[in-house]
């Protein structure tokens, strides 16, 4: 058997491919429709011609997908495969003993045909994430009869990247590909052991908050939330770990948000110091559990602390914007050396300086100054 063309490099040569197998497919419906003694004679030899036909069109058009990526092939797969199976009940009914056969009927023209459009988490061998692509994929595409194995494995082998991508690559196209593939997957990555582990640490893991906002609050807590779900599903008593939950999604809060659940726990002390004082009935020693903040409740507060942060944000953003600041005028003011000097010379003695500095006027009576300086 001659080996596989590499779709990637042979794109050209895989649509001759295609359109040489169309051709050969019309045939062989001209011969099923017409019937006859050339069809009834050789059944076996026409029938075996057939599924090779349509067993290497269907490795073309697989191949043709994986290089262009998308589904512009699969309405032409659709009148393919009914009109295969229309001219495959013949082929049936002949080898049975049916020598008359009825003519097939010519397959309706399907016309604006979508599958659904599946927005699926996509998977690239973390160890992390394939909890969650599993069930997403086995309940969204894997457990739905409408959808052939064929077309699964098409969506399977279009949302795997990375290592994952590898091992569905390694499967052959054929029918139990899709089988094959998902069974290779889970191989590779369910382990329950390792599964857990991997979701405590990226628990711990969880990143504390940058900035005190609604958004950054609630990536916190759906991180939580998205983990414990999943190491729940394993089987973990995860509501045996609520002080431990407390205590690690405390330390990765904001301190402004912080305080506010401090504060909110220590309402909660006052209301236990209060109930203890005024002498709390014997019976309700069975609510010491409420005596400490629960993680259910801590998850409660912080979705409730975020619609606040969520309100208030648009104000908060008005206030923290810096106020434009006004750029004082700038007088520039002459050099020193610009300024004329006032007049310094005494008209007394015409020396530099100022007549009230001048000796000779100084020594003058109060009446000789007097009329000296209404002198011109």
């Amino acid at each position: 058997m001659p080996p596989k063309t590499d779709p990637e490099s042979n794109p050209v040569l895989l649509r001759g491919t295609k359109k040489h197998l169309l051709d050969a497919f019309e045939q062989l419906k001209t011969i099923f429709a017409d019937g006859g003694e050339v069809l009834s004679d050789s059944v076996d030899a026409w029938s075996e011609r057939l599924e090779q036909i349509a067993q290497e069109y269907r490795r073309v058009v697989c191949e043709l997908e994986t290089v262009h990526g998308d589904d512009s092939y699969k309405t032409e797969r659709l009148n393919f495969d009914k009109s295969y199976c229309v001219m495959r009940a013949i082929a049936l009914k002949l080898q049975r003993g049916n020598p008359t056969p009825p003519p097939p009927q010519a397959p309706r023209t399907v016309t604006n045909i979508r599958y659904p459009e599946l927005s699926l988490p996509r998977f690239s061998g973390r160890l992390e994430d394939w909890c969650v692509f599993r069930d997403a994929f086995d309940s969204a595409i894997g457990c739905r009869t409408e959808i052939s194995d064929y077309e699964k494995f098409q969506y399977l082998n279009g949302l795997v990247q990375g290592d994952a991508s590898r091992i569905v690559n390694s499967v052959p196209v054929s029918q139990d590909g899709y089988r094959d593939a998902w069974r290779a997957l889970k191989l590779r990555y369910e382990n329950k052991r390792q599964l857990v582990r991997c979701h405590i640490q990226a628990l711990f893991d969880t990143p504390a908050m940058r900035r005190e906002s609604a958004e950054e609050l609630l990536n916190l807590v759906d991180r939580f939330e998205q983990h414990l779900a999943v190491l729940k599903r394993l089987g973990e008593d995860t509501l045996a770990w609520s002080s431990l939950l407390v205590f690690q999604l405390s330390i990765r809060l904001h301190p402004n948000t912080l305080r506010e659940w401090e504060n909110h726990c220590v309402r909660l002390d006052s209301d236990n110091v209060a109930a203890v004082l005024g002498g709390t009935a014997e019976g309700d020693e069975d609510d010491d559990e409420d005596d400490l903040p629960s993680y259910v409740r801590m998850v409660n507060y912080l979705q409730n602390y975020a619609r606040v942060l969520q309100s208030v944000g648009p104000f908060r953003d008005r206030d923290a914007k810096p106020k434009p600041v006004r750029s004082a005028v700038h007088v520039s003011s002459p050099p020193v050396s610009s300024i004329p000097k006032s007049p310094r010379k005494c008209a007394k003695c015409h020396q530099d300086h100022f007549l009230y500095q001048c000796p000779d006027f100084n020594k003058l009576s109060e009446n000789q100054r007097l009329e000296f300086a209404k002198k011109p």
